[in-house]
């Protein structure tokens, strides 16, 4: 492990309260890796996402996207984060800010490995909780993998500046964000 992956190892320990053993620490290759093993060490198995479930059913709630969405739904058939006035009326109904995707191209942009019209309406509630994970969860009290999840994906975003709609389970730490 090179120094900015042990020091992201660490930045985890410290938040959920755990040890992870060098010899299991070498096991963690992907984002979904780093839930389990926390998830283990914590005794977590519930893998309800009711934090989802709350967040989505109030973006339903706004009349601002159509009640009919479904998480499996390209968000971009709904919402463009171009479209600065639903965007903004949503992030004040949901009284959460919303990271805005890199949806631009082009040599002083930053890279990326998705495209905005392929996020889910999941991956946008993902995005939004793990944004606020701080607010949304407490690591004294955490209750599903799901919690653990957007905690990893939002502390990986701050320590590393990786894209919120980059971070998925499948995603290695090294291959796809670059921590050595």
């Amino acid at each position: 492990m090179g120094l900015d992956s042990v020091e992201l190892l660490v930045t985890f320990e410290e938040y959920f309260g755990i040890g992870i053993p060098d010899a299991e620490a070498e096991t963690i290759f992907t984002v979904q890796d780093m839930v389990d093993i926390i998830a283990k060490h914590l005794d977590i198995t519930d893998n309800s996402e009711d934090l989802k479930n709350h967040i989505f059913q109030n973006i339903k709630n706004s009349t601002l996207v159509n009640p009919g969405i479904a998480l499996t739904d390209n968000i971009s058939a709904y919402i463009s984060p171009q479209d600065h006035q639903t965007w903004s009326a949503l992030e004040h109904h949901l009284q959460l800010n919303i990271p805005r995707p890199a949806t631009k191209t082009g040599i002083f942009t930053p890279l990326r490995d998705y495209e905005w019209e392929m996020i889910t309406a999941g991956q946008f509630v993902d995005v939004i909780c793990a944004h606020h994970f701080k607010a949304l969860t407490s690591a004294a009290n955490i209750k599903s993998k799901y919690e653990i999840y957007i905690i990893v994906m939002g502390i990986t975003a701050d320590k590393t500046g990786v894209d919120y709609y980059d971070i998925l389970p499948n995603k290695s730490f090294t291959g796809d964000f670059g921590i050595d």
